[in-house]
Parts: C-alpha cells; sequence; structure tokens
C-alpha cells in the first residue's frame, strides 16, 4: 500500500466522520500494541493517524486510543477480519447468482465458563431459521454443534412502492458506533453514520409508518470458513421475507467490491443472510447466560 496517498485519500474523509462522536462515548483503551496485534497495523501507519487527527488520550505506555474508531479506519484502509471477508467472501456470494439454493453447514463451539460448577452444562444453540435446540455436556468441556441450512440465490426486487422507504436512507454511512449510539435515531439523522443495529431500527420504523410490512432480523453474514453476526431489515414481497440492507451495499459499492449499476440499495443481499430471530440475541447460551461462541461455516456442495 502507499501510505502517503491512499491513508491522506481516506483520513481526509473519515476523520470529520468519527469526530461527529463524542469523545465521551470513547473507550481509550488500546494502545500501539494492541493495535498492531489486533489489527496489523504498523507504527508507523499508527504514528501517522494520530497526525492526522486521530482521537486518542494519554496513557502509561504513549497514547491509547478507541477500538471502533480503528475498526472503523481498517475497514476502509482494507485491514482486519470484516475488510478481508467482504473482499474474499462477501462479495463472491453476492456477484454469484441462479441456480439451486447453496447448502452451508454451521458448526458452534463454545467452552464453559465456570468451570467446576457441576458435572452437567447445559447448552442452548440458536439455529439458523429460529428455534434452537439444547444439549447436556460433561462439564468443563467444550460443547459443539453443527446443523445445515440452504440459501436461496434468487431474490425479487423490493416493489417500486416500497423503494421510497430506502430515500430516508441515501445519505446514511456504515459506520461501527459505541453502544449508546447504535439505536439513536436523532445521532443517525444528524450525522449520517450508522451502523447495522441503527439501520436497521430506522428501516423498521419508516417502513411501518408508511404502512409497508416489514420487520427487524439477525443473524448471520454467512461467509466460510466464519459466520459474522448482523443485522438488517426485511420487507414481505408477495408471501417472501426480502433481505434489504442499503447502506451495507453502498459501502461494498463503496469499497469497489460492487457495482452500482448492479446493485441499488433495493436490491437483497439475501444469498449471503441467515435469520435466527427479530434482534441481536444469544448464539450459545450456558445454563441459561450467553456466552461467547465461534460459528464456523462451511459450503457442503457446489450447485
Amino acid at each position: 500500500m502507499d501510505l502517503t496517498d491512499e491513508l491522506d485519500r481516506h483520513m481526509r474523509t473519515l476523520l470529520p466522520k468519527l469526530k461527529l462522536i463524542p469523545d465521551e462515548a470513547r473507550a481509550f483503551t488500546m494502545s500501539m500494541d494492541d493495535a498492531i496485534r489486533g489489527y496489523r497495523f504498523t507504527r508507523e501507519l499508527l504514528e501517522r493517524l494520530l497526525a492526522y487527527g486521530l482521537p486518542a488520550a494519554g496513557g502509561p505506555d504513549g497514547p491509547r486510543m478507541d477500538d471502533l474508531d480503528l475498526r472503523n479506519v481498517a475497514l476502509r484502509l482494507g485491514f482486519g477480519p470484516v475488510a478481508l471477508a467482504a473482499r474474499r467472501f462477501w462479495a463472491a456470494s453476492l456477484n454469484q447468482s441462479g441456480g439451486q439454493a447453496r447448502t452451508y453447514e454451521i458448526f458452534y463451539h463454545a467452552t464453559c465458563p465456570t468451570p467446576g460448577h457441576g458435572s452437567v452444562c447445559r447448552y442452548r444453540f440458536a439455529l439458523p431459521g429460529g428455534g434452537h435446540v439444547d444439549c447436556e455436556i460433561p462439564a468443563d468441556g467444550g460443547a459443539s454443534y453443527k446443523t445445515t441450512f440452504s440459501l436461496d440465490t434468487e431474490w425479487p426486487l423490493l416493489p417500486s412502492e416500497s423503494r421510497h422507504i430506502l430515500e430516508v436512507m441515501e445519505g446514511l454511512e456504515f459506520m461501527y458506533l459505541p453502544g449508546p449510539l447504535k439505536t439513536d435515531l436523532d445521532f443517525i439523522r444528524r450525522t449520517g453514520l450508522s451502523d447495522c443495529r441503527g439501520t436497521t431500527e430506522f428501516l423498521v420504523r419508516e417502513g411501518r409508518r408508511h404502512g409497508v410490512p416489514v420487520r427487524p432480523s439477525f443473524g448471520f453474514i454467512v461467509a466460510p470458513p466464519y459466520s459474522s453476526r448482523h443485522n438488517w431489515a426485511e420487507f414481505l414481497v408477495g408471501d417472501r421475507w426480502v433481505p434489504i440492507d442499503p447502506v451495507l451495499i453502498r459501502l461494498m459499492v463503496d469499497m469497489g467490491l460492487l457495482d452500482a449499476r448492479d446493485w441499488p440499495g433495493f436490491r437483497s443481499p439475501g444469498t449471503m443472510l441467515v435469520r435466527i430471530g427479530d434482534g441481536p440475541t444469544w448464539i450459545v447460551a450456558h445454563e441459561g447466560d450467553p456466552v461467547p461462541a465461534e460459528v464456523r461455516t462451511r459450503r457442503l456442495r457446489r450447485d
């Protein structure tokens, strides 16, 4: 990467937007070493980011930065797992259509958070399409579960009578936001910044305000070898709930991964989205409490 040209181009547009996020919403916990390990930034790149004005606070071992700020920079510069997944897997999934439904296997793995609590661990796994499955596993060991699901490769376009709902989203740009701002619709309207959860709430509210059948969805972006948690809205078209996510599509167009002529905001990214439920929820629970889980995914066959 040509650091000077590439960094200058991105930071001139990104920094003013990052500064719309109030410092009191930031957590200045990331040291230089943390950022190097977590995002594979070089020290030279981090020093340049700070020189450009990336928000930071003093720490015992040098400047401390906000993890979400670094995540936003990494995404624009093509660093980190999300940028890698978008370039290698998301775009490929969206740009391939037609044929039979694609079949995937999803593999969950979690570990007991409280070893020694008893002889058995009771786990609950949230499943694609809704529902769940309960398992009892000998205590202190890891819990694994796998299941299969299919994704359609053809999705209807949002009808013209519903497309006007998306007009309110035209100025929105994807940005990782701190918790209090994710669903602050006044902040989203004022700044034009929104993450997937805020985008979903915005679309659902606007759709219902106009009498259009729409529902929130939470689940995975399916991108082997891993799947990522995501929120989006679904509009009822005929008898099908059709995933719609104009802000995600715009991000991928801006990254040069999708052609804007082929991917208007009303086109469905449903070829890579599998629904679990209405809103953000646990993926794996242990004794009734959510626990961190690894979610691996693979395509079972090519059609």
